[in-house]
């Protein structure tokens, strides 16, 4: 610590005294018209720093070049199962949900313009059909998807879906009211080839797979 030590005059137009040797290192010999100034001790303030937990950032001088930091990598959040409530079935593999609009991952729907021949003679559209077959099966009871958007959007999906324990994109396909897609698990081609071995569906209905 510095001290600043003034010399005073005793009396008034006297000159002033010194007191010893050792006090001669911090006191003026001006003994001139202007009195003595005292010794002021400046304080040198530390370098500003950032604080951040962990890390200490200190902050660049005024004029340094800035590093440019890479944006860090954004992680979609992983997929995860999602209560949709009561859906309605617009085809057989198709929900329309207050989420946005569902396809049953691994299935695709018969063409609209396939025709189906019943035995009484009739030849209603084949979608028709299986879409009847789905929303009875479906009913008003609440169905959940595992979705890999964020629950809040309205976009399209094209996930799994599941009516409690039943997979609802595996049983379409084993009911013969969805085919199975390049992309479908083993499990919904084997559930095809069983459909259309045993003539469910529309395989009962139909010979062959019906195009456009």
């Amino acid at each position: 610590m510095l001290l600043a030590i003034a010399a005073c005059s005793p009396e008034d137009g006297a000159p002033p005294e010194i007191a010893s040797q050792g006090d001669a290192d911090v006191m003026t010999e001006d003994t001139g018209s202007n009195p003595p100034q005292p010794i002021v001790a400046i304080e040198t303030q530390p370098e500003v720093r950032q604080v951040l937990p962990g890390r200490a950032i200190h902050v660049p001088q005024a004029g340094a070049e800035l590093e440019r930091l890479a944006a860090p990598v954004v992680v979609p959040p992983p997929p995860r199962p999602v209560n949709l409530g009561i859906v309605l079935v617009e085809e057989a593999n198709r929900f329309s949900t207050r989420r946005g609009v569902v396809v049953l991952k691994g299935t695709e729907a018969i063409s609209r313009d396939a025709q189906c021949q019943l035995e009484d003679g009739r030849s209603p559209a084949c979608h028709v059909l299986a879409r009847t077959a789905v929303r009875r099966f479906v009913a008003r009871r609440s169905v959940s998807c595992t979705l890999t958007l964020r629950e809040d959007s309205r976009q399209d999906h094209n996930a799994p879906c599941f009516l409690g324990n039943t997979d609802l994109g595996l049983w379409v396909v084993a009911q013969g009211w969805a085919y199975a897609t390049a992309e479908a698990s083993a499990d919904q081609r084997a559930a095809e080839t069983t459909a259309r071995t045993e003539q469910r569906g529309l395989w009962a209905l139909t010979t062959s797979r019906v195009t456009d």
